[in-house]
């Protein structure tokens, strides 16, 4: 299995499993900063309507096994330091040696 993160599409889930994922995310420790508690059925709609106007990505990190919901820019910052990070050290490209 490849250690490198990975976008997730969202869309391609089915309705029941995404919204047990976002459920699961939206419900974490530190995940709820207002002064008021938002309802968890309310932050799962918001994290919906985020992905699906590209706001947010779901983002899946083998090294800790999680899934995050991570503003679209991030997850784009993250992809574009990791390609930096794989030339530098001579990983990947379609000439790449494979081991």
């Amino acid at each position: 299995m490849s250690d490198e993160p990975v976008s997730i599409p969202w869309d391609s889930l089915e309705e029941e499993t995404l919204e047990r994922l976002l459920s699961e995310i939206v419900t974490r420790d530190g995940t709820d900063y207002g002064a008021v508690e938002t309802p968890t059925e309310a932050r799962i709609q918001r994290a919906l309507k985020d992905l699906q106007r590209g706001r947010a990505t779901l983002f899946w990190d083998p090294e800790t096994e999680t899934t995050a919901l991570l503003p679209t820019d991030q997850v784009r910052e993250i992809e574009r330091e990791y390609e930096k990070i794989k030339a530098a050290v001579g990983i990947g490209g379609d000439d790449a040696e494979q081991p």
